[in-house]
């Protein structure tokens, strides 16, 4: 299976000749970075494009919304589709009032080639962008020599519900974001495909898989969040540094899913 790379290759490489700044996004509407728990860590600002995935009934894992009908995250955390739900738009579960939010089913799910942890969940329903409701920037290409900073950041922000507490294994109802920094891969086990990051006094824990790795950058005067990785797994007891798949060697594998499905 070549998953259309041919094709994609031909139209993105066109798009360098005589448009030196050409970057193209898997959806364009992806929001232009944050609009206005991990441990110790603090209240996001609304991400439109996070997914909180709900399966019988409770919160399991993170997502990010990346066109109008798909979520990418991290393969473990749904292998089925029965009762699993995709909430779009949330901010504060614990309350109703924070914006719209939409609960919507999952129809099939796309498991990565090589065995790596993620996944891609087609929604039972196509779903309109709002204030609220926005996918994270993918990108696809990049033709500016400039650009090559896209390959070489390693400062993110990760965002997720994830559990606050070592102790009692709260789960937070509020978005959080902590601030991580690429270490050697080396401390992570050299996992295949997988950029490895810690912070100091921040960490991952328990319900955070499945959340984006992001970092902002400026394309045309614009800034964009740019997803990086899906958060994958962490240290036990929520100490030290976490794993996230990489998701650029994924991006063609994402591109032909979603035209071959959507």
């Amino acid at each position: 299976m070549t998953y259309a790379l041919p094709k994609l290759m031909l139209l993105l490489l066109s798009l360098c000749f005589g448009k030196l700044e050409a970057v193209t996004f898997l959806d364009n509407n992806c929001q232009a970075g944050f609009s206005p728990m991990m441990i110790n860590s603090r209240n996001a600002n609304r991400a439109p494009w996070m997914a909180y995935l709900i399966k019988d009934g409770k919160y399991i894992c993170g997502g990010s919304l990346v066109n109008h009908q798909f979520v990418l995250t991290a393969a473990h955390c749904a292998n089925s589709v029965q009762n699993l739900i995709a909430r779009l738009g949330e901010y504060d579960s614990s309350i109703e009032t924070d914006g719209e939010t939409l609960d919507i089913g999952v129809s099939i799910i796309f498991f990565a080639p090589l065995g790596q942890d993620i996944s891609l969940l087609k929604l039972l329903t196509r779903t309109n962008y709002t204030a609220t409701i926005k996918p994270i920037c993918i990108v696809l290409w990049t033709c500016n020599e400039d650009l090559r900073e896209l390959h070489s950041v390693n400062k993110y922000i990760v965002t997720g519900w994830g559990q606050i507490s070592r102790v009692n294994r709260t789960a937070s109802t509020i978005l959080q974001e902590i601030s991580v920094s690429r270490i050697n891969p080396s401390l992570c086990g050299n996992f295949f495909g997988q950029i490895c990051c810690e912070n100091p006094s921040q960490f991952v824990c328990h319900g955070d898989s499945g959340s984006p790795l992001t970092s902002e950058h400026k394309y045309n005067h614009v800034t964009s969040t740019v997803l990086y990785g899906v958060l994958s797994s962490g240290h036990e007891r929520c100490y030290d540094y976490a794993r996230y798949v990489d998701i650029a060697p994924y991006t063609p594998w994402i591109y032909y899913i979603i035209k071959s499905y959507f």
